[in-house]
């Protein structure tokens, strides 16, 4: 690939990346919030369990609400337990007015992206392998899942992994600091995202789920 070519790029990244890293306002925040309510109202009714996680966790013990530039809402899951509701997930969520933008059913990456509101609803499930829980370039320890505990936010109380302070150091490294970026190794830690990215990778990744964006909303 050319400099012109990698310009063109990294100008068309700069642009997408200043409109998913756009701070959100109060009023986008708490419908992000009712879609939260709407999907744990899901799960329990399934008799699913779930654990709120990644930036979603980070925002809600750090600034006891959303991380304002963040795009997106995860739940992380067991694997095994998730697996076999997939097709009741689907429909409760279509039924509760969500559009199911992505689907993923291998074990290595099993994951179901719903949106509504304006913002993504991520479902993320781990397998377990020894001591740690695994998927494609990311691990956490078991033990996360199984001292997981509650967290209070607006208004409702989340199962979240936990100890909460030991499973973002794990995540993040000092994730006392806000940082403003959507590259992972710049934002994750080496314990937890385990592939580094190079920087030509980036540029192609981050377009390729810029399109795939526009693609989903168009």
């Amino acid at each position: 690939m050319n400099s012109k070519k990698e310009l063109d790029i990294q100008q068309k990244i700069c642009q997408e990346q200043n409109a998913k890293l756009r701070i959100r306002s109060k009023e986008e925040r708490l419908k992000h919030a009712l879609g939260m309510m709407e999907a744990k109202k899901i799960f329990e009714n399934l008799n699913i369990p779930f654990y709120m996680g990644g930036g979603t966790l980070l925002g809600a013990y750090r600034e006891n609400d959303f991380i304002p530039w963040d795009w997106d809402i995860e739940f992380d899951f067991k694997y095994e337990e998730v697996k076999k509701k997939r097709e009741d997930i689907k429909s409760a969520f279509k039924k509760a007015g969500f559009k199911l933008k992505g689907e993923r059913t291998k074990k290595k990456n099993w994951k179901l992206t719903f949106e509504k509101y304006g913002t993504s609803y991520e479902l993320m499930g781990w397998y377990k392998k020894g001591g740690l829980r695994r998927r494609r370039h990311n691990k956490i320890k078991d033990k996360f899942f199984r001292e997981y505990t509650f967290i209070e936010f607006y208004g409702e109380k989340f199962p979240c992994l936990a100890p909460i302070e030991e499973f973002l150091t794990y995540h993040y490294g000092d994730w006392h600091e806000p940082k403003r970026t959507s590259v992972k190794d710049e934002y994750l830690s080496p314990e937890f995202f385990v592939q580094k990215e190079s920087t030509f990778n980036k540029l192609k990744n981050i377009l390729k789920v810029s399109k795939n964006n526009r693609k989903s909303s168009g």
